[in-house]
């Protein structure tokens, strides 16, 4: 059986979760990893189950449909942002006075996961192919 390594890389500030990696991952010959999100989503079993991309862009969909426009373009604003490289910081700067939306992820959780999604993408598919396929599925929505 194969080690499996376990590395804390985000503090979600809000309410103390944390993002965490674990590798080897299932494709790319072991050399990608797997995002995880400390009671996120559980499997049955109560341990954490990886978020998808499609759980991202559900998220902001319900965004979407619960914000006004100018937020909302705030929000694609500060995703675009983290999608150029920019911190989590100045990408959070764009969106903090806008308020979270009830049954939705909240920003902090959302901008610091995409972000890994990203870089996932980045070390999966080094062309930049990933990375922009997941960032035009939220330009999409």
């Amino acid at each position: 059986m194969q080690k499996k390594y376990r590395y804390f890389v985000e503090k979600i500030e809000s309410d103390n979760r944390r993002i965490y990696i674990e590798r080897p991952g299932r494709l790319n010959k072991g050399c990608d990893f797997v995002i995880y999100v400390e009671d996120l989503l559980l499997f049955n079993n109560s341990n954490d189950k990886p978020p998808k991309f499609n759980d991202l862009v559900t998220d902001i969909k319900y965004k979407k449909d619960h914000l006004n426009i100018m937020d909302y373009n705030l929000l694609i604003k500060a995703i675009t942002s983290i999608y150029n490289l920019n911190t989590y910081l100045n990408s959070y700067n764009i969106i903090r006075n806008i308020k979270n939306i009830e049954n939705s992820w909240n920003y902090e959780l959302l901008l610091k996961l995409n972000r890994w999604f990203f870089i996932e993408q980045d070390i999966t598919y080094w062309a930049k192919s990933g990375r922009e396929m997941l960032y035009n599925a939220i330009l999409d929505i």
